[in-house]
């Protein structure tokens, strides 16, 4: 430590006048240096509708797909994109923000490329840590130009990110709602048109009408096959009738005294009735119609054989019994050809009624074909018109430039310059100056040679010290 002492005491005058030199000629520098002046703006991102996706074709939701670090990394690129530079160059004019560099280019391109880097050589734009804000800065030794400059950059990139992110698709919905509307009025229309040629004002209600009118036709023809067979079985039976019965009978006896012959007819007539009134119940196989057959058979023969024996006593007739038969048998035939003629107009009623029930099935395919149809343009067109009516009103914000980007601070004009900062480059000066002075000291002892102290003599040469002479300055 003596030593070092010995040196800075030694090589004073040096170390002093390095040190001035240098802090000198720093403090000379700073004080020459023109001031530069630094404007600051924040803007906040916010997510808004140039973030939501909206499919172009069909329906769908929209969505929100959005990345903060992609995205304010995207803004960030815009911030300092050469266009948006060249703009606010454009503005401002490149004599006024850089009047040196129009004085030494002669060329005006080449004066705004040199004008657009040297503008982004000072720009600075940045993301605040942990937050959708930029940060914009940029350093001019004018305050007033700086703030005009880094405001411009903020107003034109908000008119950039819409231009960016907007979507001029107005014209092209417009066409598709235009053309959707058509085909919405021809779908209604021809809907309408079948609904009136068809008379079809509700085709479940006529569905159920020819459905009531298929079972209750349907109904009357079982009725009508039911009565046909009826009578047919009466017929067969009354032929049968005929056939078993005498054409005449005794009319009258000479013999007044005997009158079981008209008893037994007068119970013949009834036992006749009787059986016609049972066929009219039960089958001809039935027990009773049997048993009332066998007693008809009984006093028939009965009869018969009175009458052989009184002969010569009876005057015979027409049977009046046949004659009831055969009109019963014609009336039944008549009215056997009625029913048949019934039979086949409900039949042909019934088949008409199936025919316009498969027509109507047949035209309520095509009827739901056509609400299909018109369902679908409905769809379309309600789609297409929301999304003009929304791109509509985010063409008008963006022609409001309505961005969702918000100033959190506009660039003012600064008070204080940022460079040169004096008194850092003054002690940063002095601090090089005594640094410099000192080692530029410790350069001049090594360079010299010499002993410095006596002590030193003594080691290297091994011999005493006799004298020491002192010379002083």
């Amino acid at each position: 430590m003596r030593d070092v002492f010995t040196v800075l005491f030694k090589h004073q005058n040096v170390i002093l006048t390095v040190f001035i030199v240098t802090l000198g000629l720093t403090a000379f520098v700073t004080l020459v240096q023109a001031p530069v002046y630094e404007a600051y703006s924040s803007v906040l991102i916010k997510i808004g509708r140039e973030h939501i996706y909206r499919s172009e074709v069909g329906q769908s939701n929209p969505t929100i797909s959005i990345d903060r670090a992609a995205t304010i990394n995207s803004e960030i690129r815009i911030a300092s994109s050469a266009d948006l530079i060249k703009k606010v160059l454009e503005y401002l004019t490149v004599e006024t923000v850089y009047p040196d560099l129009s004085r030494q280019t002669s060329t005006p391109g080449r004066t705004l490329e040199e004008a657009i880097m040297k503008f982004q050589y000072h720009l600075s734009v940045s993301q605040a840590k942990d937050s959708n804000v930029l940060e914009i800065t940029w350093q001019h030794e004018d305050p007033i130009i700086a703030a005009k400059a880094v405001n411009l950059l903020v107003e034109f990139l908000k008119e950039k990110h819409l231009r960016i992110y907007s979507d001029p698709n107005t014209g092209f919905l417009e066409k598709q709602v235009q053309f959707y509307k058509q085909k919405f009025d021809k779908s209604k229309a021809d809907l309408e048109t079948f609904k009136r040629t068809g008379g079809l004002s509700s085709l479940e209600d006529e569905r159920r009408l020819f459905l009531e009118q298929i079972k209750e036709m349907d109904t009357t023809l079982k009725t009508v096959q039911h009565d046909i067979q009826g009578q047919r079985s009466k017929l067969r039976s009354l032929k049968t009738q005929k056939g078993s019965m005498p054409t005449s009978i005794s009319l009258s006896s000479v013999n007044q005294g005997n009158t079981s012959i008209d008893k037994a007819k007068s119970e013949l007539l009834d036992l006749r009735r009787r059986e016609q009134e049972l066929l009219a119940k039960y089958k001809e196989r039935s027990r009773y119609v049997k048993e009332v057959r066998e007693e008809i058979a009984i006093i028939s023969q009965f009869i018969q054989l009175e009458e052989g024996r009184h002969s010569d006593r009876i005057t015979k007739g027409n049977n009046p019994i046949f004659q009831q038969l055969e009109m019963e048998i014609v009336a039944g035939e008549a009215n056997l050809q009625s029913l048949f003629s019934k039979e086949q107009e409900i039949t042909r009623q019934l088949m008409e009624l199936r025919y316009k029930l498969r027509n109507l099935e047949s035209q309520e395919q095509e009827l739901e074909a056509l609400d299909l149809n018109l369902a679908m343009d409905r769809k379309n067109y309600e789609t297409y018109l929301y999304k003009w009516e929304e791109a509509r009103v985010s063409e008008e914000m963006d022609r409001l430039n309505l961005a969702n980007m918000s100033v959190i601070q506009a660039a003012m004009v600064p008070l204080h310059p940022v460079k040169p900062q004096k008194i850092l480059y003054v002690f940063l000066g002095a601090l090089a100056g005594l640094v410099g002075g000192v080692g530029f000291g410790f350069v001049v002892e090594f360079l010299e040679g010499g002993y410095t102290r006596p002590e030193y003599l003594t080691r290297d040469l091994g011999l005493p010290i006799l004298a020491r002479i002192i010379q002083k300055a």
